[in-house]
């Protein structure tokens, strides 16, 4: 029997992204300066909600002394009650099911008095339950399928970074994208144009293991830390963490170029310049030796298009 060969089809990477990131999500970041008692507020909507997050005291590992005294921080609910508590600390993760919608306040008491910075964050999350996903009989199969799936991610919220599966096809999303909604109705476009127009901080892969086919991308900002690289096999490695991928990789590696993307038949591209080569730079250390990698867009060069025009029953995804 003849096997046929496909790749990732960007309409699914859409619907993927889409149904993953659609769920009612806020994520809130800032710095405060805690002389005493500082407080921030942050609304839920809806009660049964995951609050989650994260805190660190600036320079703390600089300036602490071991015999200091930490931050603490108080959760309250909008009815006075404390639902979340840390003491002493220099920072840590939290995570709770907010017992009622209405202004949640998280203070930070700083006992030494000394003002320290803290970096915050506080992502709040609104998954919908089954018999939410039941009511709505216009859902199509896959669609059905991705609602559960979300509805069961374990995600890392205040990092978020989420994964998700559909079929044969894997996606590890950290970032966030703020008009995926929109862009699902915009018809058929080329996938470097896609990529183009999503709005906001973002690095994701896609992987189908039926075709043995890659996807994957990065804003133009490089907002969020991606490397890729190859280990002693060649194989192709990537993550967001810079001493794991050294480990694997050696010097073998580099950080994915911001604005571009890769796809497993295309090869890498600028998304906001598809038809201009990307070119390897070598990096060398002044013995000579090579010590990484750069890329740069070549104004000069001009790949084929080989693009058609398409309209909203053709299905472009398939030239990736």
């Amino acid at each position: 029997m003849e096997r046929r060969e496909r790749s990732i089809q960007f309409a699914e990477v859409l619907l993927i992204l889409g149904l993953l990131l659609s769920c009612p999500q806020r994520l809130s970041a800032l710095s405060v300066t805690v002389n005493d008692v500082e407080c921030v507020y942050e609304y839920v909507l809806y009660e049964g909600d995951t609050v989650s997050g994260n805190f660190v005291v600036v320079d703390h590992d600089l300036f602490w002394s071991s015999d200091h005294p930490g931050i603490d921080l108080v959760v309250t609910s909008p009815g006075g009650n404390t639902v979340h508590s840390l003491k002493g600390t220099s920072g840590d993760k939290f995570e709770f099911k907010a017992p009622q919608a209405g202004m949640y306040k998280f203070c930070f008491h700083n006992p030494d008095r000394t003002p320290e910075t803290v970096s915050f964050y506080i992502h709040v999350g609104h998954i919908p339950n089954e018999q939410d996903l039941a009511k709505d009989e216009h859902l199509d199969p896959i669609n059905v399928k991705i609602a559960q799936l979300r509805e069961a991610l374990e995600s890392v919220t205040a990092e978020q970074r989420l994964f998700a599966s559909v079929d044969d096809i894997y996606c590890l999303f950290p970032g966030r994208i703020g008009n995926i909604a929109h862009l699902k109705q915009q018809g058929s476009y080329p996938a470097d144009q896609v990529v183009r127009d999503l709005n906001g901080k973002f690095a994701f892969i896609l992987f189908d293991c039926s075709a043995k086919s890659t996807f994957m991308a990065s804003d133009t900002d490089g907002s969020i830390p991606f490397y890729w690289g190859t280990d002693s096999g060649d194989h192709l490695v990537f993550s967001d963490d810079v001493d794991v991928i050294k480990k694997g990789c050696g010097k073998s590696f580099a950080a994915f170029p911001k604005g571009c993307f890769f796809a497993t038949l295309r090869g890498l591209q600028s998304f906001k310049h598809p038809l201009n080569e990307v070119k390897l730079m070598l990096r060398v250390d002044s013995q000579g030796e090579v010590c990484g990698v750069t890329y740069e867009i070549d104004a000069e060069t001009k790949k084929g298009s080989g693009r058609r025009r398409v309209g909203s029953a053709a299905n472009w995804s398939s030239h990736y």
